[in-house]
């Protein structure tokens, strides 16, 4: 079996998880998403996740999803 640490404990990875998340799912629902705000993305870096990257990604994909056409 592989043990991962849990997400709260990689906090450094959570950024280039949801630069990933956003990508594809902007690219899924056709909407032209700029990027993360410096706040936003501290706000997401700081929660613990205790759904972990199920969790972050479902996240992202809810924010894409209620973001406008062009989204910054």
């Amino acid at each position: 079996p592989m043990t991962l640490p849990p997400l709260r404990a990689r906090r450094e990875d959570i950024p280039d998880l949801v630069r990933s998340f956003l990508a594809r799912f902007a690219a899924e629902e056709g909407k032209r998403v700029r990027g993360v705000s410096a706040e936003a993305m501290a706000l997401l870096t700081r929660y613990d996740w205790p759904g972990n990257v199920r969790q972050l990604e479902n996240a992202v994909f809810r924010a894409v999803v209620l973001a406008g056409a062009d989204a910054a």
